[in-house]
């Protein structure tokens, strides 16, 4: 878990940190104006899509430091993009939903979002 100072996970920190901005070109207009998660941590009959303009944390792990239970983010999200990836599977045959509880607990699935904080 790289958000508790493991001295073993300097390498992504730092990889997180540089490189990843510069890959994503952070800061121009060359940007993504979004990135899209998929995730195979929910099962859904359809492709189902979260549209709400936030997200919270989701602890699903045990057995960590407690610190771990400490970290909060509320990962962005976007409504508008959300729309987006509905009408590009719809128009793909698929039969996509939205959800903008996205499951019982309503939170992002801590390996989705925990390397956005970093």
């Amino acid at each position: 878990m790289p958000l508790i100072g493991d001295p073993s996970h300097k390498d992504i920190i730092r990889s997180l940190k540089e490189r990843v901005p510069k890959i994503l070109r952070l800061g121009t207009d060359e940007a993504p104006r979004a990135i899209i998660v998929v995730t195979a941590h929910w099962s859904e009959r359809n492709p189902t899509i979260s549209n709400a303009s936030k997200h919270p944390l989701y602890y699903d792990y045990h057995g960590f430091p407690p610190e771990t239970y400490n970290i909060k983010y509320d990962a962005p999200g976007s409504p508008v993009i959300a729309q987006e990836v509905f009408s590009a599977l719809e128009s793909a045959g698929l039969q996509p939903e939205m959800d903008e509880k996205r499951g019982t607990s309503n939170h992002y699935h801590h390996q989705t979002s925990g390397s956005a904080k970093c």
